[in-house]
Protein backbone atom coordinates (compact mmCIF):
# COMPACT_ATOMS: atom_id res chain seq x y z
CA UNK A 1 0.00 0.00 0.00
CA UNK A 2 1.54 3.39 -1.00
CA UNK A 3 2.68 5.73 1.76
CA UNK A 4 0.62 8.92 2.14
CA UNK A 5 2.42 12.21 1.63
CA UNK A 6 2.44 14.92 4.32
CA UNK A 7 -0.27 16.80 2.43
CA UNK A 8 -2.56 13.76 2.43
CA UNK A 9 -1.94 12.74 6.04
CA UNK A 10 -4.46 14.28 8.39
CA UNK A 11 -2.96 16.29 11.21
CA UNK A 12 -3.82 15.09 14.70
CA UNK A 13 -4.15 17.23 17.81
CA UNK A 14 -0.97 16.03 19.51
CA UNK A 15 1.17 17.04 16.51
CA UNK A 16 -0.24 20.55 16.36
CA UNK A 17 -0.03 21.03 20.11
CA UNK A 18 3.65 20.07 20.13
CA UNK A 19 4.46 22.38 17.22
CA UNK A 20 2.58 25.39 18.61
CA UNK A 21 3.97 24.93 22.12
CA UNK A 22 7.46 25.02 20.63
CA UNK A 23 6.71 28.11 18.51
CA UNK A 24 5.12 29.97 21.43
CA UNK A 25 8.12 29.15 23.60
CA UNK A 26 10.49 30.25 20.84
CA UNK A 27 8.48 33.09 19.41
CA UNK A 28 11.50 35.20 18.40
CA UNK A 29 12.66 32.38 16.15
CA UNK A 30 9.27 32.27 14.46
CA UNK A 31 9.04 36.05 14.06
CA UNK A 32 12.54 36.45 12.64
CA UNK A 33 12.58 33.34 10.42
CA UNK A 34 9.33 31.31 10.34
CA UNK A 35 10.64 28.58 8.05
CA UNK A 36 13.74 27.95 10.14
CA UNK A 37 11.63 27.95 13.30
CA UNK A 38 9.44 25.20 11.81
CA UNK A 39 12.55 23.25 10.89
CA UNK A 40 13.75 23.45 14.51
CA UNK A 41 10.27 22.53 15.76
CA UNK A 42 10.38 19.39 13.63
CA UNK A 43 13.72 18.40 15.19
CA UNK A 44 12.68 19.27 18.74
CA UNK A 45 9.35 17.40 18.67
CA UNK A 46 8.13 13.96 17.68
CA UNK A 47 6.34 15.33 14.61
CA UNK A 48 7.45 13.26 11.63
CA UNK A 49 6.63 15.73 8.86
CA UNK A 50 8.71 17.78 6.46
CA UNK A 51 9.54 21.38 7.32
CA UNK A 52 7.49 22.61 4.35
CA UNK A 53 4.39 20.79 5.62
CA UNK A 54 4.78 22.17 9.14
CA UNK A 55 5.31 25.71 7.91
CA UNK A 56 2.33 25.53 5.53
CA UNK A 57 0.00 24.20 8.25
CA UNK A 58 1.12 26.73 10.88
CA UNK A 59 0.84 29.65 8.48
CA UNK A 60 -2.66 28.65 7.35
CA UNK A 61 -3.88 28.25 10.93
CA UNK A 62 -2.53 31.63 12.02
CA UNK A 63 -4.05 33.22 8.94
CA UNK A 64 -7.39 31.54 9.64
CA UNK A 65 -7.30 32.95 13.19
CA UNK A 66 -6.59 36.46 11.85
CA UNK A 67 -9.50 36.20 9.39
CA UNK A 68 -11.82 34.94 12.11
CA UNK A 69 -10.94 37.82 14.45
CA UNK A 70 -11.43 40.35 11.65
CA UNK A 71 -14.58 38.96 10.02
CA UNK A 72 -16.05 36.53 12.55
CA UNK A 73 -16.10 33.81 9.88
CA UNK A 74 -14.49 30.44 10.42
CA UNK A 75 -12.77 29.08 7.36
CA UNK A 76 -10.47 26.06 7.09
CA UNK A 77 -8.55 24.32 9.89
CA UNK A 78 -11.60 22.66 11.48
CA UNK A 79 -9.44 21.09 14.16
CA UNK A 80 -8.66 24.53 15.59
CA UNK A 81 -12.34 25.18 16.28
CA UNK A 82 -12.87 21.77 17.87
CA UNK A 83 -9.85 21.64 20.16
CA UNK A 84 -9.73 24.48 22.72
CA UNK A 85 -6.04 24.00 23.54
CA UNK A 86 -5.03 24.28 19.88
CA UNK A 87 -7.28 27.32 19.53
CA UNK A 88 -5.62 28.99 22.52
CA UNK A 89 -2.10 28.24 21.29
CA UNK A 90 -2.82 29.68 17.83
CA UNK A 91 -4.49 32.72 19.40
CA UNK A 92 -1.49 33.35 21.66
CA UNK A 93 0.98 33.38 18.79
CA UNK A 94 -1.36 35.66 16.81
CA UNK A 95 -1.43 38.14 19.72
CA UNK A 96 2.36 38.00 20.06
CA UNK A 97 2.79 38.80 16.38
CA UNK A 98 0.33 41.69 16.61
CA UNK A 99 2.00 43.16 19.72
CA UNK A 100 5.47 42.82 18.24
CA UNK A 101 4.48 44.61 15.04
CA UNK A 102 2.79 47.40 17.00
CA UNK A 103 5.86 47.86 19.20
CA UNK A 104 8.18 47.98 16.20
CA UNK A 105 5.98 50.53 14.44
CA UNK A 106 5.93 52.68 17.57
CA UNK A 107 9.72 52.46 17.97
CA UNK A 108 10.19 53.33 14.31
CA UNK A 109 7.91 56.36 14.63
CA UNK A 110 9.87 57.59 17.67
CA UNK A 111 13.19 57.15 15.85
CA UNK A 112 11.90 59.02 12.81
CA UNK A 113 10.62 61.88 15.00
CA UNK A 114 13.94 62.09 16.86
CA UNK A 115 15.78 62.18 13.55
CA UNK A 116 13.59 64.99 12.24
CA UNK A 117 14.00 66.94 15.51
CA UNK A 118 17.79 66.65 15.35
CA UNK A 119 17.90 67.81 11.73
CA UNK A 120 15.65 70.78 12.56
CA UNK A 121 17.84 71.58 15.55
CA UNK A 122 20.90 71.67 13.28
CA UNK A 123 19.04 73.95 10.89
CA UNK A 124 18.13 76.34 13.72
CA UNK A 125 21.73 76.40 14.96
CA UNK A 126 23.01 77.27 11.50
CA UNK A 127 20.73 80.28 10.93
CA UNK A 128 22.11 82.57 13.69
CA UNK A 129 25.72 81.95 12.62
CA UNK A 130 25.05 82.74 8.97
CA UNK A 131 23.02 85.80 9.96
CA UNK A 132 25.86 87.06 12.15
CA UNK A 133 28.34 86.59 9.34
CA UNK A 134 26.13 88.55 6.95
CA UNK A 135 25.77 91.39 9.47
CA UNK A 136 29.52 91.52 9.91
CA UNK A 137 30.01 92.15 6.21
CA UNK A 138 27.30 94.81 6.08
CA UNK A 139 28.62 96.61 9.19
CA UNK A 140 32.15 96.60 7.79
CA UNK A 141 30.94 98.22 4.57
CA UNK A 142 29.06 100.96 6.48
CA UNK A 143 32.02 101.59 8.72
CA UNK A 144 34.36 101.94 5.74
CA UNK A 145 32.05 104.48 4.10
CA UNK A 146 32.00 106.61 7.27
CA UNK A 147 35.81 106.64 7.51
CA UNK A 148 36.71 108.08 4.10
CA UNK A 149 38.99 110.70 5.62
CA UNK A 150 40.63 108.33 8.08
CA UNK A 151 43.10 105.56 7.67
CA UNK A 152 41.66 102.68 5.64
CA UNK A 153 42.10 99.35 7.48
CA UNK A 154 43.68 96.23 6.02
CA UNK A 155 41.31 93.79 4.30
CA UNK A 156 39.66 92.00 7.25
CA UNK A 157 37.65 89.49 5.22
CA UNK A 158 38.71 86.07 4.01
CA UNK A 159 36.72 83.94 1.58
CA UNK A 160 38.62 80.91 2.89
CA UNK A 161 37.14 81.55 6.32
CA UNK A 162 33.65 81.82 4.89
CA UNK A 163 34.19 78.55 3.01
CA UNK A 164 35.51 76.76 6.06
CA UNK A 165 32.76 77.62 8.56
CA UNK A 166 29.73 76.38 6.53
CA UNK A 167 31.67 73.38 5.24
CA UNK A 168 32.39 72.28 8.81
CA UNK A 169 28.68 72.37 9.59
CA UNK A 170 27.83 70.49 6.40
CA UNK A 171 30.21 67.71 7.39
CA UNK A 172 28.77 67.59 10.92
CA UNK A 173 25.22 67.46 9.54
CA UNK A 174 26.03 64.60 7.18
CA UNK A 175 27.90 62.76 9.95
CA UNK A 176 24.88 63.01 12.26
CA UNK A 177 22.63 61.69 9.50
CA UNK A 178 24.88 58.67 8.89
CA UNK A 179 25.06 57.88 12.62
CA UNK A 180 21.30 58.04 12.97
CA UNK A 181 20.75 55.98 9.83
CA UNK A 182 22.94 53.21 11.23
CA UNK A 183 20.60 52.95 14.24
CA UNK A 184 17.50 52.44 12.13
CA UNK A 185 16.48 49.09 10.70
CA UNK A 186 14.37 50.45 7.92
CA UNK A 187 15.35 52.87 5.10
CA UNK A 188 15.15 56.55 5.99
CA UNK A 189 15.28 58.15 2.59
CA UNK A 190 13.19 61.04 3.87
CA UNK A 191 15.92 61.84 6.41
CA UNK A 192 18.63 61.97 3.78
CA UNK A 193 16.42 64.19 1.62
CA UNK A 194 16.06 66.67 4.48
CA UNK A 195 19.82 66.60 4.97
CA UNK A 196 20.38 67.25 1.27
CA UNK A 197 17.88 70.12 1.37
CA UNK A 198 19.64 71.56 4.41
CA UNK A 199 23.02 71.24 2.68
CA UNK A 200 21.67 73.10 -0.35
CA UNK A 201 20.41 75.90 1.92
CA UNK A 202 23.82 76.17 3.58
CA UNK A 203 25.57 76.29 0.20
CA UNK A 204 23.17 78.98 -1.01
CA UNK A 205 23.80 81.12 2.07
CA UNK A 206 27.51 80.49 1.70
CA UNK A 207 27.39 81.93 -1.82
CA UNK A 208 25.45 84.95 -0.58
CA UNK A 209 28.12 85.56 2.06
CA UNK A 210 30.82 85.38 -0.60
CA UNK A 211 29.07 88.06 -2.62
CA UNK A 212 28.76 90.33 0.43
CA UNK A 213 32.41 89.84 1.35
CA UNK A 214 33.58 90.53 -2.19
CA UNK A 215 31.52 93.73 -2.29
CA UNK A 216 32.90 94.84 1.07
CA UNK A 217 36.50 94.14 0.06
CA UNK A 218 35.98 95.96 -3.22
CA UNK A 219 34.77 99.05 -1.37
CA UNK A 220 37.73 98.88 1.00
CA UNK A 221 40.09 98.76 -1.99
CA UNK A 222 38.36 101.75 -3.53
CA UNK A 223 38.70 103.67 -0.27
CA UNK A 224 42.42 102.89 -0.22
CA UNK A 225 42.82 104.21 -3.75
CA UNK A 226 40.77 107.28 -2.87
CA UNK A 227 43.05 108.16 0.06
CA UNK A 228 46.24 107.41 -1.90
Amino acid sequence: MPRLSDKQKRWNSSELIEVFIYLNSNFNQWYENPYEACNKAMKATSVSRATNAIYSKVYKMIRAMEDYLETGKRQACDIMWKDQLIHDLVYRIHIKIKERKAREENEEAIKRKNLSDRILELDVKMKPENTNNQMTGAEATTSSANQINTEVPQLPFSLDTIDRIPNEHILKTECHARELAACLRKPIDFGYKEVRDLTEKITHRQNELKILIEEANDKVERLKNFNA
